[in-house]
């Protein structure tokens, strides 16, 4: 059994074509969780349309306050005990064997331990007009680069097209505060305790449109010049913020990591606090760095 996690806000014109991706799947055997995060359009009334007709199939979870992306998808991953969970956002549609296809990598590469597949996704306007087959070319990512030098710095798998088993689930636990987004940390739990797996071909057809919370942006000079007007205090916050992530999973996890991923993490750790050239050491020393040449000169410039 599969367990799809599917929070919502305010997604009334796109709610509908994403739970009929989802039921329309190839593999069958699965429920959808739902958490609403106080949507004041018309996205409850269409869940529960569904749920009257699919009640076998689709759960709603009782609203107790609005939480924001990171804290309804914690929410959900609580709500679960199945043996595999899918992650979905609201406005996107599912190519129609996703689960089919994640749930057999998945199983391939368990072999009794945390497990977590990703895939790439195709890039659509808000009417589902093709923009890029493949959004990790665009974007220039080396999706299948998920080590965890790499991660700490920058993550290459979007919630949407993730897919984990319970052993992971059940050490990731509660998602922090400190957290960046629950995709980044789950990936970083992962990529410490268990096996990660890439699938090279779209699963979704990830939605662009002006409410994105994140959405995929083409890698060019135009996205680093924007990247570079966000301005120096902006980069700089980001890149904190992923220090602070990374600070707490070695305060939650440090007597369990093993000793050379656990170097990794305090040099990382370290990059909070030492100068100029001490930190681009470290940079270099370890492999701090993105996927693409613009990112890392901005980051060496701006940082």
């Amino acid at each position: 059994m599969i367990d799809i996690l599917l929070a919502t806000y305010n997604a009334d014109k796109y709610i509908a074509q994403q739970i009929d991706s989802i039921l329309t799947q190839t593999y069958e055997d699965f429920k959808i969780i739902i958490s609403d995060d106080g949507s004041k359009d018309n996205t409850i009334s269409i869940i529960n349309k569904y749920i009257s007709k699919h009640s076998d199939k689709i759960t709603l979870l009782p609203f107790t306050k609005n939480l924001g992306v990171k804290e309804n998808f914690n929410y959900l991953l609580k709500s679960s005990n199945s043996e595999y969970i899918a992650f979905s956002d609201h406005d996107d549609i599912w190519i129609e064997n996703k689960l089919e296809v994640s749930i057999k990598k998945l199983k391939q590469i368990e072999n009794n331990s945390p497990a977590l597949i990703y895939s790439d996704k195709s890039l659509v306007d808000e009417k589902i007009h093709l923009i890029s087959l493949s959004s990790n070319k665009t974007e220039n990512l080396k999706a299948d680069n998920f080590k965890l030098n790499k991660l700490l710095v920058q993550n290459t798998a979007s919630g949407c097209t993730i897919m984990i088993n319970k052993k992971l689930k059940d050490i990731i636990g509660d998602i922090p505060d400190e957290a960046l987004m629950h995709d980044h940390y789950i990936m970083l739990i992962a990529s410490i305790f268990g096996k990660i797996e890439y699938i090279d071909k779209p699963l979704i057809l990830y939605r662009q449109h002006e409410n994105n919370v994140i959405g995929g942006k083409k890698y060019n000079l135009t996205y680093a010049f924007n990247k570079f007007f966000e301005g120096r205090k902006k980069i700089v916050k980001r890149f904190k913020q992923k220090i602070y992530q990374s600070k707490k999973i070695e305060d939650l996890y440090g007597d369990q990591i093993d000793s050379a991923k656990l170097e990794i993490i305090k040099k990382f750790n370290l990059l909070d606090n030492v100068g100029y050239f001490k930190f681009r050491y470290i940079l270099i020393r370890y492999n701090f760095f993105q996927a693409g040449l613009l990112r890392n000169i901005g980051m060496l410039i701006l940082l």
